[in-house]
């Protein structure tokens, strides 16, 4: 089995999820993975591939009208431009690709166009339990293959408290709810007196540089609507950060509230738990043991790649 798996851009998280599920893979019962961005497509004679594996949903549509590049996806090309489908895997990582900008996006209809796209894909697959569960009940097959941090866990010994900072990946798209992220920084500067800071994502350092930023904080903060993976947030929980988060995606997989780490359904939620944490650092401290166990016990390869053989199986019988 030939498999191209299609990134957007180099170094981007979808390149980082898909070398994390076919890491260990190739020349396995058979299996040979190759990896190529969006840009490089074109160069890339893809009819020797027995599966073209869309990194996520946009990738898709971009292939299918290279002239269309829409800003959200729910501006679906006609039906006719769709070559290949029978043998393409479609990865869905968050509700935004389906549902932009929708608060009960688990509520929400899918449209003829894309119910029949995804419907007739040789695959679609998720990152999330939540998100299967939507696409199932839609009358969508779908499997779900988690994900998990890269870097190296963060020795128990380092992990110190003896300060309260905490910080938020800049990330400007809708969903990621930043009237609230701004609400949330003025309360930990101005009413807490707390250092607060955004940090650029991954994609823009190298992994020293984003681990020693990781490092230098205790707190991680996401205010999202929508996800699915939350790489940043294993990655901080994998170097001994305490995340607060909106239940969303994955996070109800990686956080049990009050252990390691808090669910936050509104503001008033996080600003007391950011108020907890601030005043008492040997809750901090043991919460941020706890949140580096907790990912830690879940960083399970051989999970994922049994998921995948077994995904790959079915994809084999279809």
């Amino acid at each position: 089995m030939k498999i191209l798996y299609v990134y957007d851009e180099p170094g981007w998280a979808i390149q980082k999820v898909g070398e994390l599920w076919f890491d260990g893979l190739n020349g396995l019962t058979g299996i040979e993975t190759n990896f190529c961005s969006f840009k490089n497509l074109p160069k890339i004679r893809t009819s020797r591939f027995d599966i073209i594996w869309y990194g996520y949903l946009g990738t898709f549509f971009k292939e299918i009208k290279p002239s269309q590049k829409p800003s959200f996806l729910h501006r679906i090309p006609p039906v006719k431009n769709i070559v290949a489908l029978g043998r393409s895997v479609i990865a869905v990582h968050d509700p935004s690709e389906l549902f932009p900008l929708s608060r009960q996006w688990q509520e929400s209809g899918i449209g003829r166009k894309m119910r029949w796209i995804l419907g007739n894909a040789l695959g679609v697959v998720t990152v999330c339990k939540e998100m299967e569960e939507v696409l199932l009940r839609k009358k969508i097959k779908a499997c779900t293959i988690s994900t998990m941090s890269s870097l190296n866990p963060r020795d128990e010994n380092d992990i110190v408290t003896n300060k309260c900072s905490a910080y938020a990946a800049y990330n400007p798209y809708p969903r990621k709810n930043s009237p609230l992220m701004e609400k949330l920084k003025s309360f930990c500067l101005d009413t807490l007196g707390i250092s607060f800071e955004y940090k650029l994502g991954r994609i823009l350092l190298s992994e020293k540089e984003y681990v020693s930023q990781l490092d230098s904080h205790e707190i991680y903060l996401c205010t999202s609507l929508q996800e699915g993976g939350p790489i940043p947030a294993m990655d901080a929980m994998v170097r001994g950060a305490v995340v607060l988060s909106t239940p969303v995606g994955q996070m109800p997989e990686i956080i049990t509230n009050g252990e390691n780490g808090f669910l936050c359904s509104s503001e008033d939620d996080f600003k007391r738990y950011l108020r907890l944490l601030a005043d008492d650092h040997n809750q901090l401290q043991r919460l941020r043991l706890a949140s580096r166990r907790k990912i830690v016990l879940l960083r399970n390869r051989e999970e994922i790649q049994k998921n995948m053989l077994r995904f790959l199986q079915q994809l084999r019988t279809t």
